[in-house]
């Protein structure tokens, strides 16, 4: 929570070095590889981003199917210049019905104006 409080408050610098601590600390944490993956997104750059889907990936293959992972996935793919495989990504966290259905509309809409 910490970390997405620092990307809220526009701290990229301190959210960073407090999600790289969580990791040194646990390379295995979800939570950990997650807080790397959102500075990744937020600081924007095509590399990191390709990082970041690669990781969450993984924790799409280690603990299963997530809707949200895979928009996660999905956003980080976008930004990473990757469009055809974000649209992939959205169109299964999409798959049923309810909030992340609607999201992942979204999500797709924008990636259709790219």
């Amino acid at each position: 929570m910490a970390v997405q409080l620092l990307l809220r408050m526009d701290r990229s610098d301190l959210a960073r070095s407090r999600a790289e601590a969580m990791l040194k600390a646990d390379v295995e944490a979800t939570l950990a590889v997650l807080s790397v993956a959102w500075v990744a997104l937020y600081d924007g750059e095509a590399a990191r981003c390709a990082e970041a889907a690669a990781a969450m990936q993984e924790l799409k293959d280690r603990r299963g199917h997530s809707p949200v992972l895979a928009s996660a996935i999905g956003a980080a793919m976008l930004v990473a210049g990757r469009v055809s495989e974000a649209e992939s990504c959205f169109h299964e966290a999409g798959g049923g019905r309810g909030a992340s259905a609607g999201d992942s509309l979204v999500n797709l809409v924008a990636a259709a104006h790219l």
